[in-house]
């Protein structure tokens, strides 16, 4: 397959016999896809595709504009990844970016109740937030004497403007938490 090369999705094309070759999403990557009974009722549709010059010419000039490289397709498929979600105290949803702001809880912060607690995780290839469901008693967490140890935090939005302004030192942002971690256990080693 060559990066040039077009292909349109199964939706925009009709049904079209056996004879033709199906390639299938996979993260990004095209595999030849092939079509039975039973795979035909459980692959979700959008995730076939066609290779546009393996379609019928009539059919390669009205789906043209359809048509994506293997880059787009890879695109595609990442701007289909779920948004990661949470709701602050004030019942506003915040979007989890790397920009999104935490603070560090362990030896800082002993926080009141409502104000949910988080661990840091590394998921796809992106840094992102756990909440912690079982909840340990908040004084444990201050201390780092949960499984979590000092990963775990509160995010910003949380805290009110006066906490903010006494914390302010100790405020980082999502995409920093793993170099933060890093230093704190070299630190406590």
């Amino acid at each position: 397959m060559n990066d040039n090369d077009l292909f349109v999705n199964q939706k925009h094309v009709p049904r079209l016999g056996r004879g033709y070759k199906r390639y299938m999403n996979h993260n990004g990557m095209l595999k030849e896809f092939l079509l039975g009974p039973l795979s035909s009722k459980i692959v979700d549709k959008k995730l076939i595709w066609f290779k546009l010059e393996d379609l019928p010419k009539y059919l390669q000039v009205s789906l043209k504009d359809k048509a994506l490289t293997i880059e787009e397709i890879r695109l595609y498929s990442d701007k289909k990844e779920r948004i990661q979600e949470f709701y602050d105290l004030d019942g506003t949803r915040i979007y989890v970016t790397d920009s999104t702001e935490i603070m560090p809880i362990v030896g800082n912060f002993l926080p009141h109740d409502g104000v949910c607690a988080y661990t840091v995780v590394v998921r796809n290839n992106k840094i992102t937030l756990k909440p912690i469901l079982s909840s340990p008693h908040w004084s444990d967490i201050f201390a780092g004497n949960t499984e979590y140890g000092i990963n775990v935090f509160c995010l910003a939005s949380d805290l009110s403007s006066k906490q903010r302004e006494d914390f302010q030192d100790e405020i980082i942002e999502l995409k920093d938490a793993l170099d933060f971690l890093e230093q704190n256990r070299r630190k406590l080693n």
